[in-house]
């Protein structure tokens, strides 16, 4: 049977959007964005546990925000990058879990039916990634001058959540920071350290 961990990364500064404040905390409707990542995997009956990574000033806004979430079980701080975050999380999984989902705490629309898709194909695989196809023209550059047109039958958009078994995404973790090696994304890593990583495609919707 799954026991399906889930990690929420809520360590970020959002500086893109120049709210003044992470993101993850800012009001959405009647609570903050964190509130509806963490609601939407709480209501699952396949979660065993939630772990939140956040930043060391923010631990306690975190605490205060999951004291009506009985599944979020633990808050960590956060590191230096989101790979680092992704890490302390993960390595305070309890052994009982043997699935972790890394979801980004500031994509708060993920639905019951696609994380249950995604566990039944992390399942079947060994890990599942939410996928969203490419459609604008994608150029190849080397410095100015364009020196190709990559097919966009191959590219798509990796979102999140992105689920895996335990054993693979610590292993993978593991190395690369013995390594010193830097990923964009957990798939990613998995990827370098020839892990088989699986799509699941899905709209253009963002979750």
């Amino acid at each position: 049977m799954p026991r399906l961990a889930v990690v929420i990364l809520a360590a970020g500064k959002g500086s893109r959007m120049a709210l003044g404040q992470n993101k993850t905390f800012a009001l959405l409707g009647d609570k903050p964005v964190l509130s509806w990542s963490v609601a939407a995997f709480s209501a699952l009956s396949e979660v065993e546990e939630i772990i939140i990574a956040a930043a060391a000033a923010e631990l306690d806004l975190c605490r205060e925000l999951s004291r009506d979430f009985a599944k979020v079980k633990k808050i960590v701080q956060g590191g230096a990058s989101r790979q680092q975050s992704v890490y302390n999380a993960v390595a305070a999984v309890s052994p009982v879990c043997n699935q972790v989902a890394v979801h980004d705490a500031a994509r708060p629309f993920v639905s019951a039916w696609h994380i249950k898709s995604l566990l039944a194909d992390a399942l079947l695989h060994g890990s599942s990634v939410p996928a969203v196809p490419v459609k604008d023209t994608i150029k190849q550059a080397d410095g100015h001058k364009i020196i190709g047109t990559l097919c966009r039958d191959q590219l798509f958009a990796a979102q999140t959540p992105q689920i895996f078994s335990k054993a693979d995404l610590l292993s993978a973790h593991e190395k690369a920071r013995a390594e010193n090696f830097q990923a964009s994304d957990d798939a990613s890593l998995l990827e370098h350290y020839g892990f088989d990583v699986y799509r699941r495609e899905r709209s253009r919707i963002s979750n």
